[in-house]
């Protein structure tokens, strides 16, 4: 669990999904910062937070700008890129810069919540190898399958992380 120490920067434009992230990182103890546009984001990294929670569509322009400075800054911030955007279009431009973690909304925030508290293994999936999405759980199999985390009440999300 967490020390109280990790700190995560939600990177999301829309209101009501950047306060909710924002209360349910701090129930969990995560010092958390956040950002409704990339150049905000931008400035935020000159402390680097341990995660970026980052939405791909921002008011002032594509996330993917965010994640493509961490990579080429060689900021040490992991990222989970959670997005309605996330698709086959957006993969060629996601794949190069390696997201950590890859969720399409709507997320359940504990499949979120497990990523980031999961230390990388080097023998993880690279998020960039494979698109996650979320899929409705089968009532008749309850059971989590590999690289599956089940979420309360709720659909089953496919994480790669890497």
């Amino acid at each position: 669990m967490m020390d109280g120490k990790d700190h995560v920067l939600i990177v999301e434009d829309d209101l009501a999904t950047l306060y909710a992230l924002e209360r349910l990182f701090q129930s969990q103890g995560w010092q958390v910062s956040s950002s409704r546009t990339i150049e905000n984001a931008l400035t935020q990294l000159e402390s680097p937070p341990d995660w970026i929670v980052l939405d791909l569509g921002l008011i002032d322009g594509n996330g993917e700008d965010v994640l493509r400075y961490v990579r080429e800054a060689g900021i040490p911030s992991r990222v989970a890129v959670v997005s309605g955007l996330i698709g086959p279009a957006s993969l060629p431009g996601l794949r190069p810069l390696k997201p950590d973690v890859l969720l399409m909304k709507p997320i359940h925030f504990e499949d979120l919540l497990v990523a980031c508290e999961t230390p990388t293994s080097p023998s993880a999936p690279a998020a960039h190898e494979a698109l996650a999405l979320n899929r409705p759980k089968s009532t008749q199999n309850p059971v989590a399958t590999p690289g599956k985390v089940p979420a309360k009440d709720g659909p089953e999300s496919t994480l790669e992380k890497g």
